[in-house]
């Protein structure tokens, strides 16, 4: 039986980690990597695209390039109303975005495993789905949230939901500097003003920091003088 996910509150849906949070989340999950940990893959995954977790469960082997080093999405999983593939939430969030070495070699070792899987247990992957369970399931946002929960309350950070890995990852690219075109494009957002408006805050940090740039580079011309 699949359980619907839980509806997420706007303050939670805000929440975020900072880069040295991210750090450590990345290292504890890495600790015990088992394919039978699904969801721990899943969170991982989330962190390193910035997808939403419908997304990440419509996502089908079909749709990861290992030679390109990308993942298209252009589909989600509907666990409301059809327990079925579903069309993403707007045309724009059909995409093609690339992914980093690490992420490539994590989705080889867990598609070498649910090939395995199939050989010894006889049980089929019927939809061609990258990430289910040992069962060959689909999983649940909330299996994934109370994991992602459990592994932030154990290394002392703020406890976010899968949403908020969507948050973090858009936060970090921008924090490091990334175009915020290219962040709405990676995000499948509508269009920048979307990107804009929901990272106000992380822009408004930035500026604020760029701001500070100018003034040193102000007084460091004035002491030429």
């Amino acid at each position: 039986m699949i359980i619907k996910g839980e509806v997420e509150t706007k303050s939670e849906e805000l929440k975020y980690l900072n880069f040295d949070e991210v750090k450590k989340l990345v290292a504890e999950i890495k600790k015990d990597m088992k394919p039978r940990y699904i969801s721990r893959y899943i969170i991982l995954f989330a962190i390193a695209t910035g997808a939403r977790f419908s997304e990440i469960m419509g996502l089908t082997w079909d749709c990861v390039d290992f030679k390109n080093k990308t993942v298209t999405i252009n589909k989600t999983w509907d666990f409301k109303d059809k327990n079925d593939f579903s069309d993403t939430k707007t045309f724009d969030s059909k995409r093609t975005i690339t992914i980093d070495d690490e992420t490539l070699n994590m989705l080889k070792e867990l598609r070498k495993h649910q090939n395995e899987l199939a050989m010894k247990t006889g049980l089929r992957n019927t939809k061609n789905l990258v990430f289910i369970n040992s069962k060959m399931e689909i999983v649940t946002n909330n299996a994934v949230n109370k994991t992602l929960r459990a592994l932030c309350k154990k290394i002392g950070i703020k406890t976010i939901t899968c949403h908020g890995l969507r948050h973090t990852h858009a936060s970090m690219l921008l924090y490091k500097g990334v175009n915020i075109k290219y962040v709405s494009r990676r995000l499948g957002h509508k269009d920048i003003v979307t990107t804009l408006q929901t990272y106000s805050h992380v822009l408004d940090e930035m500026e604020q920091k760029e701001s500070r740039q100018v003034d040193l580079a102000m007084a460091e011309l004035d002491r030429t003088k």
